[in-house]
Formats: structure tokens, sequence, C-alpha cells
């Protein structure tokens, strides 16, 4: 059995690394959605009939618009650091090994009993679940929002909305079903 003190280091530890990986995570999803964007835009121009032929303040309006959400994540960020924003903040779950994440997240589903250093974690989480548990509602709204792609003319606009609608939905579900078991398990094991 740990000390408090040593559980606090630990605890201490599991979040900076945490941080570390959030940080990791925007450093590599930053670029990528940036790009992504751009190339995005630059595409739909070129399939334009006729080809649209862009101005150098065209291409500068194109570049901002495709860095806009990156440097948003961005923004987010830095306050989530100063910790405003309570629910970006990272959690000391983040910060365990993905062996020890996935066994937590198969015991709480499936009701297992959970080991005492793992116990902390999963309150943790549980929480965490319970003050983003509008989340989920977001995923199914941003398709919906988005209903005039699923009517277009466009088969391609189509197909992408779908798959993309699919998906959001697929993740609430998911969200939805995770935090109904581990709500569950919960009851089951630490009322009080």
């Amino acid at each position: 059995m740990q000390t408090p003190e040593a559980a606090g280091l630990d605890r201490a530890a599991l979040l900076e690394k945490a941080r570390r990986r959030q940080t990791l995570r925007v450093a590599i999803i930053g670029p990528l959605i940036f790009a992504g964007s751009l190339v995005g835009a630059l595409i739909a121009l070129r399939q334009q009939k006729p080809p649209a032929h862009l101005s150098s303040a065209g291409l500068v309006v194109i570049v901002a618009i495709s860095a806009f959400p990156a440097l948003a994540m961005l923004g987010l960020l830095a306050p989530s650091r100063r910790g405003h924003f309570a629910w970006m903040q990272p959690m000391a779950f983040g910060g365990l090994a993905r062996r020890q994440r996935r066994g937590i997240l198969r015991g709480l589903r499936r009701g297992d009993p959970l080991a005492d250093e793992d116990v902390t974690s999963a309150r943790e989480l549980m929480n965490s679940l319970d003050r983003n548990r509008w989340l989920p509602w977001l995923f199914v709204v941003l398709p919906i929002l988005q209903v005039d792609n699923a009517t277009s003319h466009d088969h391609v606009r189509r197909f992408f909305w779908c798959v993309a609608a699919a998906a959001f939905w697929a993740s609430a579900w998911w969200q939805l079903y995770l935090r109904y078991r581990i709500r569950i398990y919960a009851e089951m094991l630490w009322a009080a």
C-alpha cells in the first residue's frame, strides 16, 4: 500500500505525462488540420467550372481561414493550462500506460473488480465523463446542422456528409454507452 505522499507524487507525474501527451497530440493534429483544410479548399477551387484563379489576397484569405481551426485549438490550450477550462484539463488517467488505461476501461464496462491503485483513476475518469456529458449530444447535433449536404445533388458532398455523420453518431453512441456502463459500475461498487 502506498503512502498518500507517494500516491500524490505518482499522480503529479501522471498529470505531467498526460499534459505532454496532450501537447504532442496538438502539435501533430494542428498542422494536419491546417494542411487538410488548405488542400481541401484549393481542390474545391480547382474543381469549379471554370477553375478559379486566385489573387494573392485571395490566397491569404484561404490560408487564414484554413489556419483558424488550428489557431483556435492552440488558443484554447493556452488558457486551459492555466486552469480556466476544467473540461480540457488533462487527467492522471491520461498519463497511465495504454494497457493500464484499456484495463481500467474494460473493467468499468464489464463491472470487473479493479485493482486498488486503479480505483482513483477510475473515479477521476467517471467524474470527467460526468463533467463532459454534453459532448455526445454535440456529436449528435453537428451533423444535423449540416443536413443540407445530405440533400445536395453533389454526390461527393453527400458521401462525405454520410461518412462524417456516421462517425459522429457512432462516437456519440459509444460515449453514451460508456457513461451508462460506468454509472452502473459506480452505483454498484461506490454507493455510499
